[in-house]
């Protein structure tokens, strides 16, 4: 890519003048700024508004020093759905390669073994991870960076479950991170294409926006003829028709890619000692199109919010904050403190603590905005301990159900 032209030199300064107080020195490059300003089509204020939230999540969750953020570290997504850097495209390249192994991932197993919240934190991980290589790449080059992203999808199967879970779990996580990592993809290269990708493409196809089709990439049978020219010899495995080798001679360079095995039995999800049974957890049912709302007054700070949560069916949720519970009952013009998300459904319960930073008003919010007719089951159970780690049982301001925009009263 390009330098930095003026007029985007004029955006990205004014931008950064309006987040000041949240740009933090790691996160503040120009490239960095640019990327939201690319995602929002150069609008000032929005890109302000969305890179914002951004900030102020990457303070709460710890990102600029993910080692120890205390963002818990997930082995089954590390182990058997991993993300590899294999490195720059070619010695005096702009672009990151990562290869993703999905088709070899042990979808079935991982479904039965991963919890929402820390998975979510691994990719943040991962993600991290490779945005600190764009961001090197940048400061050397002086060009914007990106990634070629190979989704290698050599031995993928079909089962019944298949579509479900691209259109719920990975959907979901992929929109996830587009909240957070914006402009970071210059092509998405599929490999290995199954005959039944068209279903699964057909099926993703409505939720993927028109500016990533454009750079994903379906590539024939002469797929390593294709890579080559995006990305040189000798920074491509021999597996992928390059010349790389292990130094045992591995023609995948396992050494750098790694490759997800199957899940072993042992590693399925049960309960751990002292957490809830599902059918002793609070049940809400939350009608199409409607929200849930918990309210809990914290008079300490440091307070724990211990979350324990399980729904199959995919729900949005977030925690939202004011000091003035009574007169500000309009949840858009409280704090959101927790970034709301949609979580997938699973089989698992999700296990997670949010820590209360300061006293106030907490509302934890349930909802099923994108349903027109079905209501979803959620089942909750939040415990709370002070900062010694004491029991706590704060007083319940409000537990509010609606089908429509919702207020606080």
């Amino acid at each position: 890519m390009a330098a930095i032209r003026v007029e985007q030199r004029a955006f990205i300064d004014e931008v950064r003048a309006a987040l000041a107080p949240l740009l933090t020195k790691k996160y503040d490059t120009d490239f960095n700024i640019l990327r939201w300003g690319i995602a929002f089509d150069y609008n000032k204020d929005k890109t302000v508004y969305k890179l914002g939230k951004h900030l102020k999540a990457r303070k709460r969750m710890g990102l600029d020093d993910i080692e120890h953020s205390g963002l818990e570290f997930d082995p089954i997504a590390a182990e058997y759905l991993p993300l590899s850097i294999l490195g720059r495209n070619r010695t005096d390249g702009d672009r990151l390669v990562v290869v993703d192994f999905g088709g070899r991932a042990d979808i079935g197993g991982v479904m039965k073994s991963i919890q929402m919240t820390p998975y979510l934190n691994q990719r943040h991980r991962f993600m991290e991870k490779i945005m600190d290589e764009v961001v090197a790449i940048e400061k050397e080059t002086g060009k914007m960076s990106g990634v070629i992203y190979i989704f290698d999808l050599e031995g993928l199967s079909f089962d019944a479950s298949l579509v479900s879970v691209v259109t719920g779990p990975f959907r979901l996580t992929w929109t996830t991170m587009a909240n957070h990592y914006r402009e970071w993809i210059d092509k998405f290269v599929i490999i290995n294409a199954p005959s039944f990708l068209n279903l699964l493409y057909a099926a993703l196809s409505p939720f993927i926006p028109d500016k990533f089709k454009s750079r994903v990439v379906f590539t024939s049978s002469k797929w390593q003829e294709e890579l080559l020219e995006m990305i040189d010899a000798d920074h491509l495995p021999v597996h992928y028709g390059g010349t790389m080798k292990d130094p045992d001679g591995d023609e995948l360079c396992r050494s750098v890619l790694k490759v997800p095995g199957k899940v072993p039995k042992d590693l399925y999800w049960k309960p751990k000692e002292g957490d809830p049974k599902i059918d002793d957890m609070t049940s809400l049912s939350v009608s199409a199109a409607g929200q849930c709302v918990l309210g809990y007054e914290i008079t300490a700070p440091d307070t724990v919010m211990e979350f324990f949560l399980y729904n199959e069916h995919e729900c949005s949720f977030g925690i939202y904050f004011t000091t003035d519970p009574e007169k500000v009952t309009d949840i858009k013009k409280m704090e959101q403190v927790h970034m709301e998300i949609t979580r997938a459904g699973l089989t698992t319960i999700d296990h997670f603590k949010f820590v209360c930073d300061r006293p106030g008003a907490y509302f934890v919010k349930f909802g099923n905005e994108g349903a027109w007719l079905m209501s979803v089951s959620v089942k909750y159970e939040i415990r709370f301990f002070d900062a010694n780690g004491a029991k706590l049982q704060p007083k319940e301001l409000h537990k509010m159900s609606t089908s429509s925009s919702w207020w606080f009263g």
